[in-house]
């Protein structure tokens, strides 16, 4: 199986958890849910799924949590998808409303690449704080790729975990590149981060060279750095 313990460097990690809740703390921190909206298959079935009551709690409370778009970037929501996520893993809308929590963003867009780049500063609703005002990008980084590092630990071609991992690369890109303050690109968080995501990918060759997702998230940060150096490269030209 895939060694799913992340590649880090103590010197930007900080953090030592992500928020998540246990079970028995939902009714009372989404007690204004009031349950949550239930899942509604329809009168007429043919066959009825049993899903898990784990599931439908969690799915109920998720459903409520997207008629409140701007509840969506809290702390409380960020551990809703957490739960959520452990539950199916390959849902794209947990994962989208996840990146919104993570990266303080907020969109009606369909592109979720949109969402990545532009970070808002609207108070959310309730008084509920903004989990991204209380930490940075940097800091939460690895222990949200260790996060998708263990759910894709069983299911490696997951087409949404891998997609999170280039979409959070690229904001760390995006917000800490090599105009970040560091002296040089090789120097900077956003090279570290990738260079602990190219070991990563790595271990996940080992198991599985075959791994479609996996070459083309490669090949994606391969490009992302060779661009940044370029960048660089004609930046000091130019000085």
């Amino acid at each position: 199986s895939i060694n799913t313990t992340q590649p880090t460097n103590k010197s930007i990690m900080t953090l030592t958890s992500l928020p998540r809740y246990h079970w028995n703390q939902l009714d009372t921190v989404f007690a204004d849910y009031n349950g949550g909206i239930p899942q509604d298959d329809g009168p007429d079935l043919v066959c009825r799924i049993d899903y898990p009551p784990a599931f439908r709690q969690a799915y109920d409370l998720f459903r409520a949590l997207l008629q409140r778009p701007k509840d969506v970037t809290t702390e409380r929501a960020l551990a809703l998808t957490c739960l959520c996520l452990e539950q199916n893993p390959a849902n794209y809308t947990v994962w989208h409303v996840r990146r919104q929590c993570l990266l303080g963003t907020t969109t009606n867009e369909t592109n979720d690449d949109a969402a990545t780049t532009t970070p808002t500063t609207t108070t959310t609703a309730d008084n509920h704080q903004r989990w991204a005002d209380t930490t940075s990008l940097p800091e939460w980084l690895p222990l949200e790729l260790q996060f998708t590092a263990d759910l894709g630990g069983t299911n490696p071609k997951n087409y949404q975990i891998w997609y999170h991992r280039r979409s959070l690369l690229q904001a760390l890109f995006d917000r800490h590149g090599p105009d970040d303050g560091e002296e040089t690109l090789e120097s900077s968080r956003a090279w570290q981060h990738a260079v602990q995501e190219l070991d990563y990918l790595d271990q996940v060759f080992a198991v599985d060279a075959k791994n479609y997702h996996a070459w083309s998230h490669r090949q994606f940060l391969v490009l992302l750095l060779a661009q940044y150096q370029q960048q660089q490269q004609q930046e000091r030209q130019t000085s």
